[in-house]
């Protein structure tokens, strides 16, 4: 039973952190409940304050809170402050954006919004036409798609093949904008207008990151032609077990679905996008299976094997092709097919039992799988 002096001597909660976990953190917030994406003030007692955006309204009058690079002094029982204004960041003054905690701010005139809606469907521009880039065997059975979100697994965890794949487009599309969230050495043309954000070595720094590319976003799909070049997280071992990609705990598909959301070409300006994901070495056996896996929806995606080379079997596009290159396709992908069966027939009967159509498509289906 609560006695009376127990009733008389209670103090309401004050809005405070109630614990830090990295870039997270939980706070008691009253019934002052601040909207999702809104800034919420964090504030020291030495008058600091940074500012984190309210990621999920977790009940009981509490919120989580999203703040990267959250400075030492934010510890449980700092006290918060709903500013009610959604999160957002200057716009760059110039080429480069650095990610921390005093970049997020309430959302001022000018400013880029944070935690941006995606274009509705209406809004959409539906064309993915077919980018050539100079590689046969690539433009004609995955080539990237102009003004879509490409995928390129990067097996042999070589940046400089991606930035070879990434120049080549740049140099076709001739962007009014680029957006570089890439380690890659990427050089936009000098009249490119450009936002360049560091994809760093740090997953808390790297999904920051990812968030700063989607809120560019909004920017970009008003911009004329654009170009968005991404780093994915890179995957790497964390155990005796490889990663589940699937699991929502891992999030890859989950990011890559909303960097597609956005990341998206509309009838106000068109966004070719490309996500790079590197598979670290100790992570080859995965590349044997990776295809089977969802790894959210792309409009292509193309498979650089550990040695370098375009590997056809894994790549698809749903790119736009004209009739010439659609013959090309089916004639390369019967290739394919009879190169593939000859090798299971060699491996049982050896290659004396070959005819000559199978020992030419093994013969022409090299020319298919290029060192890029």
């Amino acid at each position: 039973m609560i006695d009376e002096e127990s009733i008389q001597g209670y103090q309401t909660p004050t809005p405070k952190v109630e614990s830090v976990d990295g870039d997270h953190l939980s706070a008691f917030c009253g019934d002052d409940i601040p909207a999702l994406g809104s800034a919420v003030a964090i504030e020291s007692e030495t008058e600091e304050t940074c500012f984190a955006v309210v990621e999920r309204h977790s009940g009981a009058r509490r919120i989580d809170l999203w703040l990267p690079g959250a400075p030492d002094w934010i510890q449980t029982g700092t006290p918060i402050r709903p500013t009610h204004k959604p999160a957002g960041f200057a716009r760059p003054q110039s080429e480069s954006l650095t990610t921390g905690a005093d970049l997020f701010r309430p959302l001022q005139q000018g400013d880029i919004i944070l935690w941006p809606d995606a274009p509705k469907m209406m809004e959409l521009d539906g064309k993915r036409p077919a980018l050539g880039l100079g590689l046969d065997a690539l433009d004609t059975l995955a080539p990237i798609a102009r003004g879509g979100v490409n995928l390129i697994i990067n097996a042999a965890d070589d940046v400089e093949l991606f930035s070879r794949l990434a120049s080549r487009t740049l140099a076709q599309i001739e962007p009014a904008t680029s957006l570089l969230a890439t380690s890659s050495d990427v050089r936009p043309a000098p009249e490119t207008k450009v936002f360049r954000i560091d994809p760093s070595a740090s997953h808390y720094d790297n999904i920051a990151a990812l968030q700063i590319v989607i809120a560019l976003g909004a920017v970009l799909r008003h911009s004329g032609t654009s170009v968005a070049l991404v780093d994915l997280p890179r995957l790497r071992q964390t155990g005796y077990e490889p990663p589940d990609l699937s699991a929502p705990a891992f999030g890859l598909p989950q990011i890559i679905d909303r960097l597609g959301r956005h990341l998206v070409s509309t009838t106000d300006g068109s966004i070719t996008t490309i996500l790079h994901l590197r598979i670290a070495d100790e992570l080859q056996g995965l590349s044997d299976i990776i295809e089977t896996l969802h790894l959210g929806d792309v409009d292509s995606l193309i498979y650089i094997d550990s040695h370098g080379r375009f590997d056809p079997e894994r790549s698809t596009s749903r790119a736009d092709i004209d009739d010439a290159t659609d013959s090309r396709r089916h004639n390369d992908l019967q290739t394919l097919s009879l190169a593939r069966r000859a090798r299971e027939k060699s491996a049982i009967f050896g290659e004396h039992d070959l005819d000559p159509a199978e020992k030419k498509a093994l013969e022409t289906v090299e020319a298919l799988r290029p060192k890029l």
